[in-house]
């Protein structure tokens, strides 16, 4: 009677290891797929960051651009096809009065902010450079401005400032972009 209860135990042991290297091995694939999804969560939340980075870089260019607007003088603004000094000639632009003493060359058909000066966007050739200040290692925003319009009977010129910026990663660039309203002695903002 011993010899087939000694038996009969030897087939438990047995069997108990197959069923604790199955278990050990659920737990390792539970283990693998929960490292995966915290390494995609890591992945994701830095990309977000670097992209809010980004935000807020082309965000802060923009209103540069608009406090330089509010500062133009009104002697020879120029405004160039090619984005000559960050001014940009919009698409459809009418020349204005001769005494705003503002030039426009060119009549493009792109978009300032698409327009490609080379093999470069004209923003990132030509546009005038917001210093962030070392934050972003020498990745300076940078922004246009463009002269919209000119309504004579409210005497308000209108622009627009488009703002680039890049994240810390290449991949990663992020734009903004905003009307100003001028007049002579009264300077008003709106968003678009």
């Amino acid at each position: 009677m011993r010899q087939a209860g000694t038996l009969k135990m030897r087939k438990q042991q047995g069997f108990v290891l197959f069923i604790v290297l199955m278990v050990m091995m659920v737990v390792a694939l539970f283990v693998v797929a929960a490292t995966q999804s915290y390494n995609t969560e890591q992945r994701i939340s830095a990309n977000d960051t670097d992209r809010k980075f980004a935000q807020s870089l082309a965000q802060a260019a923009l209103r540069a651009g608009e406090r330089e607007v509010y500062a133009l003088g009104r002697e020879n603004i120029r405004f160039s096809s090619e984005c000559a000094g960050g001014m940009c000639t919009a698409v459809g632009s009418v020349s204005p009065p001769d005494n705003l003493r503002i030039s426009i060359s060119g009549s493009p058909t792109v978009a300032a902010w698409e327009r490609m000066c080379g093999n470069v966007l004209c923003v990132e050739r030509n546009g005038k450079r917001y210093d962030v200040g070392g934050l972003n290692q020498n990745r300076d925003s940078r922004y246009i401005i463009e002269f919209i319009k000119f309504d004579a009977e409210t005497g308000i010129e209108v622009y627009r400032v488009t703002a680039r910026a890049k994240g810390k990663t290449a991949n990663t660039v992020a734009w903004a972009q905003g009307y100003v309203r001028r007049r002579q002695n009264f300077v008003g903002y709106a968003e678009g």
